[in-house]
């Protein structure tokens, strides 16, 4: 009976050990085939929010590169472009103070370029228009500049020959108006010593033709504003 027993009890041990020994297998088998899977998962999920994460970066990025550095570059040549111009006259080379004046009237007039031309119209009314004078001399006693016959500018100095020329020195409160007496020249040899050749679009008969005249203005009142 009790060799009985002992069998039985052999056996059932036996069998246990089997049953965990097919087991061990089967249950290592699924975890390497399950954990390279969860791995693959996890990993997948750790650069899927990592990328959201920088995603903002890269949108902050992008911004300031499509947006903000242009805008500052832009703002950056506006305030070049604004810029005080320093007027480079040495008041000690000049012997007296009007001369020192004049040179630094004639240097805003040079610097400036184009002005306005004012004229008396009709009445009370005055009026101006922007003129492109040749660089006057240091004296500032005469300013040439050429326009058409035909235009009402040169009607308005026929009738009334008392002009001024207001040159305003952008980036700064400067700017000189010259006050005189205009007269029109018609002589095709005095245009020939002005001529330009940029003057060819504007006046296509060349200087011996009748579609231009030169304009002086003799300059008798100079008055000069410099902060």
């Amino acid at each position: 009976m009790q060799r009985l027993l002992k069998s039985r009890l052999l056996f059932s041990v036996s069998q246990c050990f089997q049953s965990m020994s097919a087991v061990r297998p089967l249950r290592d088998k699924c975890v390497r085939q399950l954990s390279p899977q969860h791995r693959h998962f996890t990993t997948n999920t750790v650069k899927e929010d990592s990328w959201k994460q920088h995603l903002k970066y890269y949108v902050i990025g992008g911004t300031f590169l499509i947006v903000v550095l242009p805008g500052c570059c832009l703002y950056v040549g506006y305030l070049l472009s604004q810029r005080s111009f320093k007027v480079s006259v040495d008041p000690w080379k000049y012997k007296t103070e009007a001369s020192w004046y004049l040179a630094v009237a004639h240097y805003i007039v040079v610097e400036t370029g184009p002005c306005f031309l004012m004229t008396h119209g009709d009445g009370q009314v005055v009026n101006a228009r922007i003129v492109d004078p040749l660089e006057p001399e240091r004296g500032l006693e005469q300013v040439f500049f050429a326009s058409n016959p035909n235009t009402r500018k040169i009607l308005e100095i026929e009738r009334n020959p008392r002009v001024s020329l207001a040159f305003y020195l952008p980036g700064q409160i400067s700017y000189v108006v010259l006050q005189g007496v205009a007269r029109i020249i018609k002589d095709p040899d005095i245009k020939k010593r002005f001529w330009k050749p940029a003057w060819k679009f504007f006046y296509p008969q060349g200087p011996e033709g009748d579609d231009c005249v030169i304009v002086q203005v003799l300059v008798d009142h100079i008055e000069l504003i410099k902060i």
